[in-house]
């Protein structure tokens, strides 16, 4: 029933109780001796009765003119909550509004599209409960509890979770809404999306951390350059000095050259990561590079617990990359490997795949992935994500510089190509560097079996 209808039925029941009473009063005044008869008469007898005649007209009036306005009012609230929801639903920043108790009152399209969901399904949602992750939720209640003291908040952040269990990281500006009490029975939550934007910030603090690791890396390997060349000094002098050749202490000098000349290489891979040392790619045959890295790692193999398999490859397929940089990965792969395991075989294959990965740089379709499998302890999926971060190291205290991953990872993508790193908990690991290839062999053992996936 319409508001002032309301008020317009009580005016007039309340209207009626007046006449009443003076025709009740009236018949009784009639009956009594002394009573004039005449109606006339009797309002001349008792002016009163005029009032109680018109009392009803009056109280009528007041009550219509009073309801009339009143709905009056009515409709222009209704036109401004319209208009208020229209605004709203256009509006591009999320609005939520919800009760006290986090239930979900109205929201509008932007809202909608940050968690996936229509704005009708996220009505009659918990956003405290429904939105959010079980080991955020005390946090987030913690904000609202704050809310509901201050008033108000500023820039303040919060997970949600979207339509596909993503998590959308929210920057809101809240206040209490009030209800005609002046009691706050809800909050108004105006939101910003910044999801992309911590994305962003995170990858710029990586590039600024690689910038500041390769300065760091450059004056190392400098330092290292000047010691290898006083000891190549010394190693030459000692080839050239009599009594030398043909003695135990000849074979013991290559020995020395030969870590010198590993030394050497280890310098040339870090001026290389710190962009001091440019890179010298050179289009060889895959072939060739997978037996040299074998001879490589059989001679510096150290433990007799661990057997290393290398699978036969004879493709004559061909890939241009720095085979200097390119051995030094290989053994450190190697090396990861068998420090991951007491006993066991690992193995490294090679094999040409097809791949439209857009990682890929250049018109090539086919690659080159090259895997060293371990039979270790495995890597948790929380370090996995951060293996080839700079710096990150699974290993104990002094046992790892956590550069050995990244430079690997740099390595593929100055190459052309990129790293993947799978693995399982007490079951081993696998990294495989993927290499475009520049030509393909006559005898091209392409393996479409499985062939690549774009990432």
């Amino acid at each position: 029933m319409k508001t002032w209808f309301k008020f317009l039925l009580a005016g007039s029941l309340i209207g009626l109780v007046f006449p009443s009473a003076a025709l009740i009063w009236v018949i009784y005044g009639i009956n009594e001796p002394g009573t004039p008869d005449d109606i006339w008469l009797a309002h001349k007898t008792f002016p009163l009765l005029f009032i109680i005649d018109l009392a009803p007209f009056v109280l009528g009036l007041v009550f219509l003119i009073f309801g009339s306005q009143v709905r009056k009012l009515g409709a222009a609230r209704s036109i401004i909550e319209e208009e208020y929801m229209k605004a709203l639903s256009v509006a591009n920043i999320p609005i939520i509004m919800i009760r006290i108790n986090g239930t979900v009152e109205n929201c509008n399209e932007a809202a909608g599209k940050l968690l996936g969901f229509p704005s009708t399904e996220i009505i009659g949602k918990n956003i405290l409960r429904d939105f959010v992750k079980t080991d955020a939720q005390d946090k987030n209640l913690a904000v609202f509890t704050e809310l509901l003291q201050t008033k108000e908040l500023q820039n303040v952040e919060i997970p949600l979770i979207d339509a596909v269990g993503g998590t959308k990281l929210v920057l809101i500006s809240a206040k209490v809404r009030l209800n005609i009490l002046k009691e706050v029975d809800g909050f108004v939550i105006f939101g910003q999306d910044i999801t992309q934007l911590r994305h962003q910030e995170a990858q710029i603090n990586r590039e600024q951390q690689l910038a500041r690791i390769g300065q760091l890396t450059g004056g190392v390997a400098h330092d290292l350059n000047n010691m290898l060349n006083i000891i190549a000094g010394n190693i030459r002098f000692l080839q050239d000095s009599p009594g030398v050749k043909d003695t135990d202490a000849e074979e013991l000098i290559e020995d020395i050259e030969s870590a010198a000349v590993d030394a050497v290489d280890l310098v040339n891979r870090l001026l290389s990561f710190s962009r001091e040392r440019p890179t010298a790619p050179t289009e060889m045959p895959a072939k060739t590079i997978i037996d040299e890295g074998e001879k490589l790692a059989r001679r510096l193999k150290k433990s007799s617990n661990i057997l290393l398999a290398f699978d036969d490859f004879n493709d004559e397929a061909r890939v241009n990359i720095d085979f200097v940089w390119f051995k030094n990965c290989l053994l450190n792969l190697i090396n990861n490997a068998a420090e991951s395991m007491n006993a066991g075989t690992i193995t490294v294959t090679a094999v040409v795949e097809n791949s439209s990965s857009a990682k890929i740089s250049g018109s090539s379709t086919k690659v080159l992935r090259i895997s060293v499998t371990d039979e270790g302890c495995g890597i948790t999926n929380a370090s996995l994500t951060r293996v080839l971060e700079p710096f990150y190291t699974t290993k104990g205290p002094d046992q790892g510089t956590g550069l050995g991953l990244a430079m690997v990872d740099k390595f593929c993508q100055e190459s052309g190509g990129y790293c993947t790193i799978s693995s399982v908990i007490d079951v081993g690991t696998t990294v495989s560097m993927i290499l475009p290839i520049t030509k393909s062999g006559s005898n091209d053992q392409t393996d479409t079996s499985n062939s690549m996936p774009p990432p």
